[in-house]
């Protein structure tokens, strides 16, 4: 079970577990309780266990809420002048909004290759942060696995958030795609139609910034969850395949149906 793989630091850190869809709390423990009470076959009987992070530490922790442009740099994504244009063979690419999504990250072999920048500087870093400037939903993804030996920019209508050394950018990531940030983000977009976001907005989320040990602790049960999720996900895809394909038996095989 994965909760097994939690550092000693780890067990005093609060947890809810709900059943999804539920709203009725199942329970609310510590996570060295959670080993003693919860065995892998009746964890699998709930259909989602969400960890409800109280950003909560046994010894009372105070967490400061501070504006994201005291942790960490806002820069706008390279300004393409007119379309991008896709040049072959070359060793630059361009992350557009198309290539990104939260949850699965940044589709690397999506990305365009275009001619080669005339500003260097605004070349992308592993563990940057992209924040969709447009649209219904600002959502953040992770700079990771960039490929070797390229030279990778954002699109104009990405912010490029680069972390300083008090914030965990995978924290911080995890942080933008909440609900306090994300609410905070549409009250603050301009638009009717197609909502946009400025800077000086996205330079005064409200960040909130515990010690960088429970930042990290933080990281890896946010991993967890994500390889629980996929699994899920997975599953349920499977099992619509099989109904699927259980329905297209019932038919004879006749009927061009």
């Amino acid at each position: 079970m994965f909760v097994t793989r939690f550092s000693e630091k780890l067990k005093g850190l609060v947890v809810r577990i709900e059943a999804l869809g539920s709203g009725q709390r199942v329970m609310r423990t510590t996570i060295s309780q959670f080993h003693k009470k919860i065995t892998p076959k009746p964890l699998l009987l709930l259909t989602r266990a969400i960890f409800l992070l109280e950003l909560t530490v046994m010894n009372k922790l105070e967490n400061k809420i501070i504006w994201l442009s005291d942790l960490a740099s806002v820069t706008t994504g390279y300004p393409f002048r007119s379309k991008i244009l896709e040049v072959k063979d070359s060793r630059t690419l361009v992350v557009q909004m198309r290539d990104a999504c939260a949850f699965k990250g940044i589709n690397w072999s999506g990305c365009v290759a275009t001619k080669p920048l005339n500003t260097p500087q605004q070349k992308l870093m592993d563990q940057d942060i992209l924040l969709a400037t447009r649209g219904n939903h600002f959502y953040a993804v992770l700079v990771d696995g960039m490929p070797k030996g390229f030279e990778v920019v954002a699109a104009p209508h990405f912010f490029v958030i680069r972390c300083r050394d008090r914030l965990n950018p995978r924290y911080l990531c995890w942080i933008l795609n909440q609900n306090q940030a994300q609410n905070y983000l549409e009250l603050e977009a301009m638009g009717s139609t197609i909502k946009s976001l400025r800077k000086d907005v996205v330079e005064k989320i409200p960040i909130p910034l515990p010690p960088i040990k429970t930042q990290e602790a933080l990281v890896k049960i946010i991993a967890n969850h994500k390889k629980q999720e996929t699994i899920l996900l997975g599953l349920l895809q499977n099992q619509k395949t099989i109904m699927q394909a259980i329905a297209s038996d019932l038919y004879p095989k006749d009927k061009n149906l």
